[in-house]
């Protein structure tokens, strides 16, 4: 153990002279992000810890320049969040508390907090962590050593032991661990972070065209795991598939979506790369300001048939929302929330199709995945963790369905007047992101008459 954090500090100190910020000098701030490196992408099984290297009296002395202040205790609650899950407190004790703070001060984004309140939360949240046996470190270079030990245990995690299974992938493989310099969607309202991917998944050309997810004044983790209603990269993307969006980052930040472009551009017919899936982040509007955090091979998968609805016109009548179509295509089954509800479900409808409604596409709801067979939810992209694993696993998978309200609390759904709940007859379609109610008989087709090209693995 001691000869690993010799060789973390060499590399923090070589980091340091790069960038020219130091750990823990709260006027040159080095603020890291921790994650996996594994050889194969798991996405959303491995922890990964943001802002590391901050400590509360760090954040005091940030927060005092007025214009970082807000993204200061943002960092700061993010960062203690980030620790507390990896050592096992759940994500609904945060995210009561982030309710909590919205009905208290009368706030419906968390962008509307001013510092203060953002200052008033991220106590609770450590309030909250400590109370639950969580040990954080006062030190940034030993903020460091933890947060990598927390990501290499990750490997060995419930949730990233099933997937491997399912995926027929080697236990004894093991992982790397990255640590980057963070850079800073959350800055202002003109910042942001996303996920694209260089070619459309669900067109049948081959060249370069921008499709993915991203939200303003966000870190990372908002989209890839699914915890927002995220805004289309492009305008052909929104035109054609999310048309309730009413903006993009091609027409919100032009500059950063036209270098994005040609940086996507450079990757595959410059340089000859296979089309890519990349996250970014940008500081603000300008595309000086813009950084490729990560980019790996993006994988298509081709299908021959696709399931469809036998009879289309007779189905608008049943139309309850739309959300985005991610995976799959027509899918009828019965309505679950909770790995409870499954299981009564299944028991009592052995053989037959469940479908998990969740709030979010949260990557600890992935167990739950595996074991159902579609999934809608009210947030999350088509870049979220759990929808490409959706996917992967051959789910019908429904996500962003912006009208959908789920109540984890009662197992209820809400769609305008229409409740849901457990047990009702509900269909999906992978493809349109169309929701209804009821079952509805199911034809195979072929894909060119589904209208329908590829799709993301």
């Amino acid at each position: 153990m001691a000869d690993t954090r010799n060789r973390l500090v060499h590399a923090l100190r070589v980091l340091e002279e790069q960038t020219r910020r130091r750990l823990g000098d709260p006027q040159r701030p080095l603020l890291l992000s921790v994650r996996s490196g594994a050889a194969f992408s798991m996405p959303g099984m491995m922890d990964t810890i943001l802002n590391v290297g901050l400590t509360a009296e760090m954040v005091e002395k940030m927060a005092q320049d007025a214009s970082f202040a807000w993204t200061a205790w943002d960092c700061f609650r993010r960062y203690l969040q980030n620790v507390a899950m990896s050592q096992g407190v759940a994500r609904d004790v945060f995210d009561a508390i982030m309710l909590d703070f919205k009905e208290r001060y009368g706030v419906v984004r968390k962008i509307e907090f001013d510092a203060g309140q953002m200052r008033e939360m991220a106590y609770a949240y450590r309030d909250a962590a400590t109370s639950r046996a969580v040990s954080f470190r006062d030190d940034p270079v030993e903020q460091v050593v933890q947060a990598v030990l927390l990501v290499m245990g990750s490997w060995e995690s419930e949730t990233a032991r099933v997937y491997r299974q399912r995926l027929g992938l080697s236990d004894d493989w093991g992982t790397a661990v990255i640590v980057q310099r963070m850079v800073f969607g959350n800055l202002a309202r003109s910042a942001g972070s996303g996920v694209v991917f260089t070619r459309d998944p669900w067109s049948g050309g081959t060249g370069v065209n921008l499709y993915g997810d991203f939200t303003p004044c966000s870190q990372g983790e908002d989209v890839v795991a699914g915890l927002v209603h995220p805004l289309p990269v492009s305008e052909r993307q929104r035109l054609s598939r999310q048309r309730e969006a009413n903006a993009s980052l091609e027409t919100l930040s032009p500059g950063v979506y036209g270098r994005l472009l040609e940086l996507a551009e450079k990757l595959v017919l410059e340089l000859g790369f296979e089309h890519q899936e990349v996250e970014f982040t940008f500081e603000s509007g300008s595309p000086d300001d813009l950084y490729l955090l990560q980019t790996r091979p993006l994988r298509l998968l081709r299908q021959e048939r696709t399931a469809v609805f036998a009879n289309a016109k007779r189905l608008k009548s049943f139309q309850l929302a739309r959300g985005t179509g991610i995976s799959g295509g027509a899918l009828s089954g019965y309505a679950v929330f909770s790995s409870e509800d499954l299981e009564k479900i299944k028991a009592r409808h052995p053989g037959r199709n469940v479908i998990l409604i969740r709030p979010d596409t949260v990557p600890e709801d992935i167990p739950l995945i595996l074991r159902a067979d579609g999934l809608l939810t009210a947030r999350g992209g088509a870049t979220s963790h759990a929808a490409i694993t959706a996917k992967r696993l051959g789910k019908v998978c429904v996500v962003n369905c912006l009208d959908l309200q789920v109540s984890e609390e009662k197992g209820i759904a809400k769609v305008g007047n229409r409740v849901l709940k457990v047990g009702d007859a509900l269909s999906i379609d992978g493809l349109l992101g169309n929701v209804y109610s009821g079952s509805h008989r199911i034809i195979k087709t072929a894909v060119k008459n589904a209208r329908f090209r590829g799709g993301m693995l």
